[in-house]
């Protein structure tokens, strides 16, 4: 058996055991990385030099981050290999492992984003950029939003559904990233207004209900999105940041201006409290000095 030929084989045998999305990621990566490399090799043959040979050249025109998936799309596909006597061993998981550190966070101070948000107040998506920095909600979770998952009347809007782009199948609609990721956000007077304005300003309803759509109503492109942001940052003359640090900004800013790092944690959707803490531990120690001063006040009056 090639290694091909056990990828091939392995690739259905998930199906339905994944998340749709991650699916579909594995099986880009699949076609597009692993067969066209390993997939002639005898799997019983393929080695860990042969794997970090791959690694290398992909790091050549690929982010550390995107390496690093493949790595480990191959090492769960030979890990299941060894569960089913194929090989004696996982080859991948004496390969060469590339990083997958996080890019470092960069974010806009309260002025930066107030700047940012002047600039674009004419953008036919400016309620989408509001939205965004006031609530910190992840990319995929503002495109997939529906009119249907807001509620102007009460100030909220609820998480339900999220957008991505999933390899050959294009731009997908899908479950939440995570099992927190369902979730109401409050919002504040300020943006109902700009989303009350965009709903009457949107010509064509909408596919599926989206309140952010391109102007034929079809679904906006993730990446599209991120790219305009981008140029909407030089526009505006100011550092660019990605898209994802308009999220951090926004988890900087409540976390600053004294608000519960609970609070923070059930907007962004993340898991528990300490991960919000420890992604975001450069804004803990302005906390900590605030409450000192505060216990002070209290004390000595």
């Amino acid at each position: 058996m090639t290694t091909g030929q056990w990828l091939a084989e392995w690739l259905p045998s998930i199906q339905g055991k994944v998340r749709d999305g991650t699916w579909a990621n594995y099986e880009a990566v699949v076609k597009l990385h692993l067969m066209p490399t390993l997939g002639a090799i005898p799997l019983a043959q393929l080695r860990a030099a042969q794997i970090e040979t791959l690694y290398l050249q992909l790091a050549l025109r690929r982010a550390p981050k995107t390496v690093h998936n493949i790595h480990l799309v191959l090492r769960s596909a030979l890990e299941a290999a060894v569960r089913n006597e194929l090989i004696a061993s996982n080859p991948a998981a004496r390969a060469h492992r590339m990083s997958s550190s996080r890019p470092q966070m960069q974010t806009w101070d309260a002025d930066q984003l107030r700047r940012f948000l002047v600039s674009v107040s004419d953008d036919r998506l400016y309620a989408l950029w509001r939205l965004y920095a006031m609530t910190g909600a992840r990319r995929g979770e503002m495109l997939g939003l529906r009119w249907s998952d807001i509620d102007l009347a009460g100030a909220f809007i609820s998480i339900q559904q999220q957008l991505s782009r999933q390899g050959a199948q294009g731009v997908v609609i899908s479950e939440p990233k995570t099992a927190r990721g369902r979730r109401r956000i409050p919002i504040d007077a300020a943006t109902v207004a700009a989303l009350r304005a965009h709903k009457a300003n949107q010509v064509v309803v909408g596919i599926d209900g989206l309140a952010f759509t391109r102007e034929d109503g079809s679904r906006l492109d993730p990446d599209v999105v991120t790219a305009a942001f981008r140029k909407a940052s030089r526009a505006a003359g100011l550092s660019v940041i990605r898209l994802h640090d308009l999220r951090h900004t926004a988890a900087t800013l409540m976390l600053r201006a004294g608000t519960h790092p609970k609070v923070v944690q059930e907007r962004l959707g993340h898991a528990s409290i300490a991960m919000t803490l420890d992604l975001y531990s450069h804004a803990v120690p302005s906390m900590a000095a605030e409450a000192a001063d505060q216990l002070a006040a209290l004390v000595d009056g």
